[in-house]
């Protein structure tokens, strides 16, 4: 009967019940099938997830590298395609069936059946879309997915950042080893590496709570009140960002709406000492003077 083994133990002759090593054997090569999409083997998923965990979530350029037949924007798009924009997101969707040639044109495509006259004729139009390209619109929706990651740099469904607050904080950890052979200066310093990386994450996370809670991850609604400010509030509002952390979102705004009013308070002033500087005395003769030069 047929009988599976790894190639691992295949090079040492190992034997398990019903399998002798002395038995016919044949080679397979399976690794190079698809599981998910055509075009992307078993092998090259693999690589893209080892590519994701060695140089991190964003990096697609080293990651396409890593993984060798597809681009950086190919890497970047079937992953978000097949992981987290799929139904069992972050996980990819086990239960439809492996792609083969066949069952993706049939997924591809969808027959229409054509539209008759009330005579019975078909319709030139209905002959023509017979069948509909639905790889349009899964590219459309992907791309839109990916716009809105692109735009502000934030995933949804992973509750995180494709950059991330010092995004190569691990590197310094990549090649670390705790060894027997360390002395008690090599490990207080190893201690103290891992004591900065630890205090990175934290950091990070704080990060990333205050912009969610602040909703400052909405691209679109930012844009939105953006839009409805002048150009002197806009001003204000972008230099005093930085003082968003040290208060409360209320606290902020009513600050914020504080330096508004001041500065409206500061031109009323100087327009008022303009007047007085050309003889006007009360409100009645900047009216009349405002009348004359309309």
């Amino acid at each position: 009967s047929d009988f599976d083994l790894c190639i691992d133990c295949f090079s040492v002759g190992a034997e398990i019940t019903p399998h002798r090593k002395t038995h016919a054997y044949r080679v397979i090569d399976n690794m190079h099938d698809p599981i998910f999409e055509l075009g992307w083997g078993a092998d090259e998923e693999l690589l893209l997830l080892e590519g994701i965990e060695m140089y991190g979530l964003g990096n697609w350029l080293d990651i396409s590298e890593h993984v060798g037949r597809h681009s950086a924007e190919e890497c970047k798009s079937h992953y978000f395609r097949v992981f987290i924009d799929s139904q069992t997101g972050p996980l990819p969707d086990m239960s439809k069936p492996a792609p083969t040639p066949d069952r993706a044109e049939e997924a591809e495509t969808v027959k229409i059946e054509p539209e008759s006259d009330p005579k019975g004729n078909e319709s030139g139009t209905s002959k023509s879309k017979a069948k509909v390209d639905m790889r349009k619109k899964k590219g459309k929706q992907a791309e839109k997915s990916s716009s809105m990651v692109n735009e502000i740099g934030f995933m949804p469904r992973r509750g995180e950042f494709d950059v991330e607050w010092e995004n190569d904080a691990e590197m310094i950890l990549a090649d670390m080893e705790f060894e027997e052979s360390d002395s008690m200066e090599d490990r207080e310093l190893k201690f103290r590496i891992l004591e900065v990386y630890n205090w990175k994450l934290d950091e990070r996370a704080r990060r990333r709570t205050f912009l969610l809670k602040r909703g400052l991850v909405d691209g679109k609604k930012m844009l939105q009140h953006d839009r409805r400010r002048s150009k002197e509030d806009r001003e204000i509002y972008n230099q005093m960002r930085v003082f968003a952390r040290f208060h409360s979102h209320a606290d902020h705004e009513k600050f914020v709406q504080g330096l508004l009013n001041e500065r409206a308070l500061r031109k009323k002033i100087e327009e008022l000492q303009k007047y007085r500087q050309c003889g006007l005395r009360n409100q009645s003769d900047i009216e009349q003077l405002q009348q004359k030069k309309k």
